[in-house]
């Protein structure tokens, strides 16, 4: 029984109770305020290594100062008795937070920012928690969040002593189980040495438990948990969670550390991203911000894969009722591919129809159950089966690497194939094409065998800042091969040319359109393209080698992805329709400006009181086009500006009078234009050339992108069309930013001969000591303030 009072301490009552301690609340009668005791429990006061593990925690946890960490005041021994002073946090642990239905997706997006912050200040100072879970979590009654307990914690490896090597060697030895079972990491359980990314996996746990109001792994014994912890994914997140939410999590508990957040800031960043950019308003609930935004979300991307049961030999055009189901997901998914017999369909499960977040699954045809194959936080892309069916290759990606990686179809561990190789096909048992960097964003099609060698070139896009030769695809007698490529304005016709010898071929499919994925009837007599040709994706053929293309699939819904029948007479493609809806986040909550079609490129007026935004059309072969609109926030009055122009990219005076724009012209060229916003006089075009990406700048300058030759070149001009001249000397990719004052300017460009094929870089205006911002960046920036010197 403990005494009512230790040293000045005055206990007050018992707080809670674990292996390694007992909390009391108590008053210190010195300072006059409340603290915590943490006090060895009775049957471990004569245990000098309990009493050396207690006195390691007060050490290691007094190094940390941090608002989301508990406070160590000290150390003391009273009575026989060692105990640990702490700030006493009144709130209530997270565990007792929990219920079976979750937190919201908001609760969960702050409660992890701030636990991640936690960590990330504890690891820069060579502290890790290793007992990290949601009874070591305190939430206070203002939502601010405690991190406790660093009972375990120890100094990350390059920092651990003898003594503290000799001491935990001792534990282990008596049998203590050095963490809680269900919240350790894959490589503890395996004996590893732990480093910051053991954390990360105990963060994704309290996420997890978050967000399921379960715990992520189960078992009726130890042996059970270990084995499900090491070999099993983590149990089905409920489907109501945002996919932003569900990306975070299950990338904590990879089980590979490597495959993990490499830090707590990232984890911090990425949750923190979800609270206030474009994907804020899936996170259900009022937020407060010093500033207001203005932001674009994908409302619904719901693709189903389907067959289409039609004869594409003929013309006939296929009915509503040639259409036949595969797949049922709640989210999308797309990139249909068929294995050689036609019995097994592979696809992503996933939004993005070129990479993006998805995973790779299969389906035995027609009825059987769909399977996962793969479980990692790569890009990817374009799935294909080898030519036994016992393998799929698929495009990971990440930074600026693109490497194809197979994985068993009957499941199994992901292998890398070929590092530098995207849009894989076999072309035979042992060979293949793909697409391979030559330098920079110039990418060409090669061919080679499976280990690289015999390599040669198939197709080489003309040189240029990007350039970029992604898919490919070969006829059935081996001859020709019909290629997807784009540039830095976006996708271009897909191209046909002699698989035998590097040539330039020939655009084919619908002209000028975005043409992203190619298929071969059987026979190869015709080519199947999916391309936009104005009115959104759908489905094209023609006869080979030249005819005039036809579109075969029509309505409101769009189309993308080609994987041919063997008997070619059906067509498998995934089906769908996207929305994107523009809100207003402000301090008091956030509201809905817009409710139809795809709207982007969100930019609040100066003053505040209008909101513009772009609402997409198919007009042109830029990712990003659309009808500029304008919304009144006041009366909630909108009003379409610049009819008849196909916007790129546009930028608002700072008087909030005139605005600057890209725009593509009838003949598919971008120029750049400078108009009114009341509309009292008409737009006027600034340069005669070919020109992207404006941004006002000071004293009636207007910077933009220019290109000279096969360079792009950042240029000014004034606002009245005279005293064009270059920005910069070096040619670019892209201009991200201007800064509010015209100082500096945001530059991405590529790295030629350099493992990082673009980086990105903070000019000053005049062009001369430019800082690098990152490598293997590929960023939308918005500068709002001058950078620290």
């Amino acid at each position: 029984m403990l005494d009512s009072r230790l040293a000045h301490y005055l206990i007050i009552k018992k707080l809670g109770e674990g292996g390694m301690g007992v909390v009391y609340r108590a008053r210190d009668e010195r300072l006059e305020r409340e603290v915590a005791l943490k006090i060895l429990p009775p049957d471990l006061l004569s245990d000098s290594e309990a009493r050396s593990r207690l006195l390691r925690e007060a050490q290691l946890a007094s190094t940390l100062n941090h608002p989301n960490i508990c406070t160590i005041h000290g150390w003391e021994e009273s009575n026989g008795q060692f105990f640990i002073v702490m700030e006493l946090v009144k709130g209530q642990e997270l565990r007792d937070l929990v219920s079976g239905e979750g937190f919201s997706a908001p609760q969960i997006a702050r409660y992890g920012a701030q636990i991640a912050s936690a960590l990330a200040h504890a690891h820069e100072h060579g502290v890790l928690h290793r007992d990290l879970k949601s009874s070591n979590v305190m939430i206070t009654a203002e939502e601010r969040v405690k991190v406790l307990d660093f009972g375990l914690a120890k100094r990350q490896a390059e920092d651990v002593d003898k003594e503290e090597t000799r001491m935990e060697l001792s534990l282990t030895a008596k049998g203590d189980v050095l963490g809680t079972p269900y919240a350790m990491a894959p490589e503890l359980l395996k004996g590893q040495t732990p480093d910051s990314r053991s954390d990360i996996w105990g963060l994704g746990i309290v996420l997890y438990e978050m967000a399921a109001g379960t715990q992520p792994f189960t078992g009726r014994t130890r042996f059970e948990m270990t084995a499900a912890i090491l070999r099993e994914p983590p149990l089905s997140l409920p489907k109501s969670l945002p996919a932003g939410i569900r990306s975070v999590i299950l990338r904590c508990l990879e089980k590979e550390p490597k495959q993990r957040y490499q830090s707590a800031t990232e984890v911090q960043a990425a949750l923190e991203a979800l609270l206030s950019t474009s994907a804020a308003p899936q996170l259900e609930g009022p937020r407060s911000s010093r500033l207001w935004y203005a932001s674009a979300v994908l409302l619904g991307a719901a693709s189903v894969i389907v067959a289409m049961l039609s004869y594409f030999g003929g013309t006939k055009k296929p009915a509503q009722s040639d259409y036949e189901q595969l797949t049922n997901f709640e989210g999308s998914v797309t990139q249909p591919a068929l294995s050689p017999d036609g019995h097994i369909l592979a696809f992503l499960r996933g939004e993005e129809t070129f990479q993006g977040r998805a995973q790779v699954w299969v389906k035995l045809l027609p009825n059987g159950e769909p399977v996962q194959l793969t479980n990692d936080a790569l890009l990817k892309m374009s799935p294909k089966f080898s030519p036994d069916s016992s393998q799929i290759a698929y495009t990971g990606t990440h930074e600026w690497n693109w490497d194809t990686w197979t994985v068993p179809v009957m499941g199994g561990t992901p292998q890398l194939l070929l590092p530098n190789a995207s849009g894989l096909t076999w072309v035979g048992k042992q060979h293949v094409m793909f697409a391979e960097i030559i330098s920079g964003l110039h990418m060409k099609i090669v061919a080679a065998s499976e280990s690289r060698v015999g390599e040669r070139d198939v197709y080489v896009p003309p040189p240029a800042e990007i350039s970029m030769a992604h898919r490919s695809y070969l006829s059935p007698d081996g001859k020709s091969v019909l290629v997807a490529e784009m540039d830095n304005r976006g996708w271009l016709p897909c191209r046909l040319l002699s698989f035998d010898k590097a040539s330039a071929g020939v655009q084919v499919g619908p002209a000028s359109a975005k043409c992203t994925e190619a298929a071969w009837s059987p026979d190869g007599r015709w080519m199947y393209f999916t391309a936009d040709a104005g009115s959104g994706f759908h489905l094209w053929r023609q006869k080979f080698p030249r005819s005039e293309p036809e579109q075969i699939t029509f309505g409101a819904t769009e189309e993308e992805g080609i994987a041919v029948e063997p008997d070619g007479r059906s067509l498998i493609t995934a089906i769908g329709v996207q929305h994107s809806s523009v809100f207003l986040q402000t301090p008091t909550g956030e509201r809905q400006i817009t409710s139809q079609g795809y709207a982007h490129s969100p930019m609040l007026s100066p003053d505040g009181s209008k909101l513009y935004y772009l609402e997409r059309n198919n007009d042109s072969r830029a990712f990003v086009t659309g009808e500029l609109w304008e919304a009144e926030l006041a009366s909630g009055r909108r009003e379409k500006k610049l009819p008849g122009f196909s916007v790129t990219r546009y930028d608002i005076s700072s008087d909030g009078k005139r605005i600057t724009f890209a725009a593509t012209d009838k003949a598919g060229k971008s120029r750049v234009w400078l108009a009114s916003l009341g509309r009292n006089s008409p737009p006027r075009q600034l340069v005669a050339g070919e020109a992207y990406r404006p941004f006002f700048g000071s004293n009636g300058t207007i910077f933009f992108v220019g290109k000279e030759g096969t360079d792009d070149f950042v240029e000014r001009v004034q606002e009245d069309g005279t005293g064009l001249t270059r920005g910069l000397d070096r040619p670019v990719i892209y201009l991200l930013a201007v800064s509010p004052d015209a100082k500096w300017l945001v530059v991405w460009v590529e790295q030629k001969n350099s493992e990082s094929p673009s980086a990105v870089f903070l000019y000053p205006a005049d062009g001369v000591n430019p800082r690098l911002l990152c490598r293997k960046c590929d960023a939308t920036v918005r500068l709002i303030s001058e950078p620290a010197s």
